[in-house]
């Protein structure tokens, strides 16, 4: 099918998606995009090897599944996902259109691929965030939903380090870190980004901490020092009363994605704190009345 067909092995070889031929779950014919998406150089290297080298463990058995089922049928005829891996070995999740073929006078599977990492790992912490904005929603403390904060930031978004602090009267008061930091408050009328985003009321992303004198370096001793840093305001009637801060190793370490989700995680702490202080304000005001009444 592929061999002696000119136009055809052109096609298949410089098709965009990455294809790949097997036989009896061995791969007889890779394309460039299928070795590239695999993380290779050279589609021969794949040749010869077993399909399920590059599908997870835990696919295994989806496969012996699919392989009883009849190439023509329904199962084939839309798109399916499947995990596996890369070359290096981390997680992927590939889309697989199947179908049968002749190949070389003999019959085989004509697989289809693309990458949708990206895009399940997107859906995947839209989702989450989605499930950590409604826990917010549900917090009755600042305690807790500050943990609910700094736990999506290191489950959603892989951060490691990262902080809230709130306003206390003159000073920016850091309540919980995640990682180990050395500074536990700023003045307001001092350096740091966190204080400049505070003071600002805006979102501040640094790709190179080494070019802003604003940076105030938390990390302990004898650990590498941040490169990124984002720092975004919790603003509650118009006032930055509080700052989510999130620092990394590595420069431009923020992607727009990133920032537009803490954004959202920020907008919701915002939204609770509101409600939590409007709760606080309506029983104070409900005690005092009792006092009145009583008194």
């Amino acid at each position: 099918m592929i061999e002696g067909n000119g136009i055809y092995e052109r096609i298949v070889k410089n098709n965009a998606d990455g294809i790949i031929l097997i036989r009896e779950r061995i791969i007889v014919f890779a394309n460039q995009a299928a070795a590239e998406i695999y993380g290779s150089e050279d589609p021969n290297e794949m040749v010869g090897s077993s399909i399920l080298d590059y599908i997870a463990e835990s696919e295994h058995g989806r496969i012996e599944e699919l392989e009883r089922i009849p190439i023509d049928s329904e199962e084939f005829k839309t798109p399916f996902q499947i995990e596996g891996f890369y070359r290096n070995r981390e997680p992927a999740v590939y889309e697989i259109t199947a179908s049968g073929v002749s190949y070389e006078d003999d019959e085989a599977t004509f697989l289809t691929i693309r990458d949708i990492t990206k895009r399940v790992n997107q859906e995947n912490r839209i989702t989450a965030l989605h499930d950590s904005t409604a826990r917010l929603g549900g917090a009755r403390s600042q305690e807790a939903m500050i943990e609910i904060v700094l736990n999506s930031l290191k489950g959603i978004l892989e951060m490691d380090y990262a902080s809230v602090a709130f306003v206390e009267d003159d000073y920016l008061v850091f309540k919980r870190h995640l990682g180990e930091s050395t500074v536990s408050r700023l003045p307001m009328t001092g350096g740091g980004l966190t204080v400049k985003a505070i003071n600002q009321a805006a979102t501040q992303v640094i790709n190179d901490l080494r070019e802003d004198p604003n940076y105030i370096n938390s990390r302990p001793e004898g650990t590498r020092p941040s490169l990124s840093e984002m720092d975004v305001p919790i603003i509650v009637e118009g006032r930055a009363i509080a700052v989510i801060n999130i620092e990394e190793q590595e420069k431009d370490a923020f992607t727009e994605e990133n920032v537009q989700m803490v954004e959202i995680l920020a907008n919701h702490f915002a939204s609770s704190l509101d409600r939590m202080m409007h709760d606080r304000m309506m029983r104070g005001l409900r005690e005092a009345q009792l006092m009145e009444l009583v008194g």
